[in-house]
């Protein structure tokens, strides 16, 4: 199943485009203004669409640090940042004390 996402402000290397991204289940198909075949479309009217961000350097989120270990915590840290973009992340502990770190 393709995806078009239709978007005054797509962002790509060469900077924001007026067009269409098209997905499928294995990734991007194309960006541009050229009319693909699709089967389903997103209208974002003028909110901008660009790839996930990734955060190299993140401690917790949504009330959760990650040296917590505590399973739902790290769960709702990481669902918190996806709802906000972030797609990748390097969890991070090392502003806890040693004790904390190796327990």
């Amino acid at each position: 199943m393709v995806t078009r996402i239709k978007s005054q402000k797509i962002l790509t290397p060469a900077g924001a485009i007026s067009g269409y991204l098209y997905f499928d289940e294995k990734g991007i198909i194309a960006v541009g203004n050229d009319e693909l075949s699709f089967d389903k479309e997103i209208d974002c009217g003028d909110k901008y669409v660009s790839a996930g961000f990734i955060d190299l350097h993140i401690h917790g989120g949504a009330g959760s640090d990650f040296s917590s270990c505590d399973t739902q915590g790290v769960a709702d840290a990481i669902n918190y940042h996806l709802s906000h973009g972030t797609t990748t992340i390097m969890p991070t502990i090392t502003s806890s004390s040693y004790e904390t770190m190796v327990t």
